[in-house]
């Protein structure tokens, strides 16, 4: 299990969704995935307190661009200022990055400073799994709405 990995599938997806949309969404996408994947390889090879924080941070951001893009729009693209409907996919992804934050920002019950402690391995591994079955289902049963 890596971390990153449910969202980063689920932005291929929204890149091939947006292949005839914009240009622009379908780079931004790919970028996107390649990032999260990269992220969560580096994690897994060398964890740190740093790195940790770097990827929750993007993570927060990212979740920030989406609840943009769902309430006000955004400022380009074919679709200008109107809004995405949500759907299955993006929400899972977006969950994903959040829970990703909480996780290293917030402590986890079983640890006393969050996931970067030793003591709280058996939390994150928990919210792993809660995440990959929440990807998993959304990859089933979703897509991306329009």
């Amino acid at each position: 299990m890596r971390p990153g990995l449910g969202a980063s599938l689920i932005h291929v997806d929204a890149a091939v969704q947006h292949y005839h949309e914009y240009v622009l969404f379908v780079v931004f996408f790919v970028v996107l995935a390649l990032v999260q994947l990269a992220w969560g390889v580096a994690v897994c090879l060398r964890p740190s307190p740093a790195l940790l924080r770097f990827g929750a941070v993007g993570s927060l951001l990212v979740a920030l661009l989406w609840v943009t893009s769902r309430t006000t729009g955004l400022p380009l693209g074919p679709e200008r200022w109107e809004p995405e409907s949500v759907g299955a996919f993006d929400s899972i992804a977006t969950a994903d990055e959040l829970l990703l934050a909480v996780l290293v920002f917030f402590p986890t019950g079983l640890g006393t400073r969050g996931v970067v402690q030793r003591g709280s391995r058996q939390g994150a591994l928990a919210a792993g799994l809660v995440l990959v079955l929440l990807s998993s289902l959304a990859l089933v049963g979703g897509g991306h709405a329009h």
